[in-house]
């Protein structure tokens, strides 16, 4: 048996991985953490749109610093959407610059030192 056989690992069925190229699956990544992005940046701003509103009505004269305040802190929670949106930017920053869209090779830790 030859000792330097490259073993083939053949691609689950249904698996597009394979047949694709590596600078599209990376695009194809980046538009979909975008769209998450913008959609997360919509829930931001349906929060805070929904906290201001409840605290003007419960105080309509207050003041516009007072019921920026209060919707920050209100009723509807800013962490979840707020997490989410972080999550996108950071997962379109790791799709930002890629090696592969540049066609260079990606270098190993081990090849960085000479």
């Amino acid at each position: 048996m030859d000792s330097h056989r490259s073993l083939r690992v053949e691609p689950r069925r249904g698996d597009r991985g394979s047949h694709t190229s590596a600078a599209a699956r990376v695009a194809r990544a980046a538009s979909q953490h975008g769209i998450a992005f913008v959609g997360n940046l919509f829930g931001l701003y349906e929060h805070i749109e929904r906290n201001m509103a409840f605290a003007l009505e419960i105080r309509p004269h207050a003041v516009a610093s007072e019921v920026l305040t209060n919707a920050l802190r209100g009723v509807n929670p800013l962490l979840a959407p707020g997490i989410l949106t972080l999550a996108a930017v950071l997962a379109l920053s790791a799709t930002y610059y890629p090696p592969a869209l540049q066609g260079r090779k990606t270098l190993r830790p081990w090849e960085l030192s000479g």
